[in-house]
């Protein structure tokens, strides 16, 4: 409970030092986002903290993602923060005729587009600060993020080819890959004379309207438009795990794995991709859910 009140003391402390006119133009505000709001009583298992940098009486001027209106300008922070696409926002410099404040919340901030700060005394302009990311810092090959979320405000999103929590593993199969899309991969394609012992060794993804990764159990035979069903065994591997080996067993005569054949798969984000050699001759395919 101390804590809390110590908290909510702070920002009431902030908030009332942006009514003033300080002749400082840069300061930092740490904004504490609720992550759990009920009714009007805010919540707090857990805090999670974010630097603002402020520029005051400035004005950025891009497209606005939200506009509204609040009763102390940190509550700006909390909006911000709790919007995936935020990472800045303008919030007027003086409470209106209801003692409120308008606030706009912003997808990119005033480092991206410096040309767009301008003087305005009606205003001043928050952008998240840029050295931190959940209190670590991206590697080269990723960009940070604001989020919501309880691991943290921040998040890296990386160039494509760089996975990790920091960007800091090189993926080059995730970026240079093949892409398998057939419908009647799927395993709800019944039988069928299609197969896979013509298919070049590389990465590949499987990606279609109807399934995005590898079947990783066995569902009989006679699916996916072909004889004898492809199955990953094992589970997929998390991106801490890398490029991991794994088995396709191929279901046929009654047995769950009549055939294998030696894989290799890795996580990126968001997707999956395989490593795959020919499937053996015959009417043998790689199946997707």
């Amino acid at each position: 409970m101390c804590t809390l009140i110590f908290a909510l003391r702070i920002m009431l402390f902030l908030g009332n030092l942006l009514k003033t006119q300080v002749s400082a133009t840069r300061i930092l505000m740490t904004a504490f986002t609720m992550v759990l709001v009920l009714n009007l009583q805010r919540v707090i298992p857990e805090v999670i903290t974010a630097s603002f940098e402020i520029r005051l009486f400035h004005y950025l001027h891009i497209s606005v993602l939200e506009k509204r209106h609040v009763v102390e300008p940190i509550d700006c922070s909390f909006a911000c923060l709790q919007n995936v696409f935020c990472v800045s926002f303008n919030a007027a410099a003086v409470a209106d005729g209801k003692g409120k404040y308008w606030c706009e919340l912003l997808s990119r901030n005033m480092h991206s587009d410096a040309a767009k700060l301008a003087a305005n005394y009606q205003s001043h302009h928050y952008s998240l600060s840029q050295n931190s990311c959940g209190g670590e810092i991206c590697s080269s090959q990723g960009k940070c993020r604001a989020i919501s979320s309880r691991d943290g405000p921040f998040e890296c999103v990386c160039h494509p080819g760089y996975v990790g929590k920091h960007c800091e593993i090189a993926a080059p199969e995730c970026l240079n890959h093949k892409v398998l899309s057939e419908p009647d991969r799927h395993i709800s394609y019944g039988r069928g004379q299609k197969e896979d012992s013509s298919l070049i060794p590389g990465w590949y993804r499987f990606q279609s309207y109807l399934y995005e990764k590898m079947l990783n159990y066995s569902v009989g035979h006679h699916k996916c438009h072909s004889d004898l069903t492809g199955w990953l065994k094992g589970s997929h591997p998390s991106i801490e795990n890398g490029i991991v080996d794994r088995e396709v067993c191929f279901f046929g005569y009654n047995n769950c794995c009549y055939r294998r054949v030696h894989v290799r798969v890795r996580k990126c984000n968001g997707f999956y991709v395989y490593f795959l050699k020919p499937s053996p001759p015959g009417n043998f395919r790689y199946c997707a859910v």
